[in-house]
């Protein structure tokens, strides 16, 4: 009987054990951005989409530029965003900093950058994120890697 009890009292200490990582584990690091896709905007010329990384080329009258974005989520909710646009071999990159709050209970995350604040549901499948929120009245989504 002791044995029985034994193992009724460690099954707890195995399930939480072995839970998954927690949304503010599996969001902090840095995040190659991917995609991002902006749908059912109030005017309907900001629906769109980029790439980003080498899939992230264009082609403008015979230039070909390439657009590249990391998102470094720090400890402590500190937010680092780096855009690089590459246009005729001249590198131009943008830092921004900002901040992110998790809320673990609906697996929601509010990124704030610039005083401008937008909050959105993340999900993650291996090494890809998504979150999908609302930005200036748009559906937006983000696709990032690790």
């Amino acid at each position: 009987m002791k044995k029985f009890w034994y193992l009724v009292l460690t099954i707890p200490f195995f399930l939480t054990s072995c839970g998954s990582d927690s949304v503010e584990d599996q969001l902090q690091g840095i995040w190659n951005l991917d995609s991002q896709t902006l749908t059912a905007c109030p005017d309907a010329d900001d629906n769109g989409s980029i790439n980003f990384g080498d899939d992230g080329c264009i082609d403008i009258f015979g230039e070909t530029i390439c657009f590249y974005a990391t998102m470094d989520f720090q400890s402590g909710g500190a937010l680092v965003l780096t855009s690089t646009t590459v246009s005729g071999g001249v590198e131009e990159v943008d830092t921004d900093t900002g901040t992110y709050t998790v809320n673990e209970d609906n697996d929601s995350v509010e990124i704030c950058i610039d005083g401008e604040c937008n909050s959105g549901t993340v999900t993650f499948d291996g090494n890809s994120m998504t979150w999908v929120g609302t930005v200036d009245g748009c559906t937006a989504t983000l696709v990032a890697s690790k």
